[in-house]
């Protein structure tokens, strides 16, 4: 279930999700004064949790059905997202990704994105106000989508979809009309227009990355550090070093010059604006 508060009057609304599997993100996003979140019951199920006087206010809360999301959900977080001219939330299932209205989860369009295998775990790229780049593991492959929008009707078509960037645990990232991420466990570039492969290599294992500028922190699946310069003519690995140890899956996190990293062992900050 996605569910959002709002800051005025704290009404909430939410739209009913089935039961979800492991794997499923329930991450809370504020954007301004709304809060959307997902949460799973003792049966499994997604639901908001209230108290107090929003608890006794459950049975005003006005849930919509959204078709889209029928089947399992998928493991990407909810995002707020702003495409062809709309404020909407962006949900990514197991089976398909769907743009919903903020203020009350209305669906406003959907789209088939099926992964077979095992929930979505990629977020998201938008791709300026009117596309957004999907990928996936398990041989499925990426694909960039297009919206049009006239009043209050969306259309999509798919610009291009191949098997070059196959993102599994990590998500890619763009700069300057090319997207760059795990495929796999291998770093590669391809140009978002196209979906033209423009260089591969590099073997980081299923870990993360994060875009600092014109360059790349990757964290590698047994916690190196690497360096990596994006730009589209080539792999240049700037620099390596070992972080943490043990299996890292984790994302790392920069903030104010320090770099972050952990995982289920051990965790560690780097300064990074020193000389």
């Amino acid at each position: 279930m996605e569910h959002a508060l709002q800051g005025g009057d704290g009404r909430p609304w939410a739209t009913c999700y089935p039961n979800v599997a492991r794997g499923t993100s329930l991450r809370t996003r504020r954007d301004g004064p709304i809060l959307v979140s997902r949460r799973r019951n003792r049966r499994g199920n997604l639901e908001p949790k209230y108290s107090g006087r929003q608890q006794r206010e459950q049975l005003d809360l006005g849930y919509v059905g959204l078709a889209a999301s029928r089947r399992r959900p998928g493991s990407r977080a909810t995002g707020r997202s702003w495409l062809v001219g709309r404020g909407q939330i962006l949900v990514v299932t197991a089976r398909r990704v769907a743009g919903l209205a903020v203020e009350d989860g209305t669906l406003l369009w959907d789209h088939p994105w099926v992964v077979p295998t095992v929930p979505n775990i990629s977020q998201p790229v938008l791709l300026g106000d009117d596309r957004v780049f999907l990928s996936a593991s398990y041989g499925h492959g990426a694909a960039v989508i297009r919206l049009t929008r006239t009043s209050d009707n969306f259309s999509v078509e798919t610009v291009w979809h191949n098997n070059r960037m196959k993102n599994r645990f990590s998500s890619s990232v763009e700069l300057d009309g090319y997207l760059y991420g795990l495929d796999e466990s291998i770093l590669a570039c391809v140009n978002a227009a196209t979906g033209e492969l423009m260089w591969k290599g590099g073997r980081y294992g299923y870990g993360q990355l994060l875009l600092a500028g014109d360059h790349l922190i990757v964290l590698t699946e047994n916690g190196d550090l690497a360096l990596v310069r994006a730009i589209p003519e080539q792999h240049y690995e700037v620099a390596r070093f070992e972080a943490i140890t043990g299996k890292t899956w984790n994302m790392p996190t920069l903030a104010d010059g320090r770099l972050f990293v952990r995982n289920a062992r051990e965790m560690a900050a780097f300064d990074l604006l020193r000389p």
